[in-house]
């Protein structure tokens, strides 16, 4: 539904993407649903849930980013 609310979540979501240094292949389908995304440190490619990367309670996110995750591009 489109709701001021819904902006804002999308909004805080992208920048929040941004600088986990993920990028969005949709829109924002919601936190707790699937996002298909492309990792910039390694260009993997899959679905990534926004409410597992966002930190929880003040917590930052977790360092965890994808299986298999190299932190570098291939060449």
């Amino acid at each position: 539904m489109d709701k001021p609310q819904n902006h804002d979540a999308a909004y805080r979501a992208l920048r929040g993407l941004e600088a986990l240094r993920w990028i969005p292949l949709g829109g924002y389908p919601g936190a707790d649903n699937p996002w298909l995304m492309r990792c910039q440190l390694c260009d993997w490619t899959g679905p990534r849930y926004w409410s597992h990367l966002r930190g929880r309670k003040g917590a930052p996110p977790t360092p965890y980013r994808h299986p298999g995750c190299t932190g570098r591009k291939a060449v």
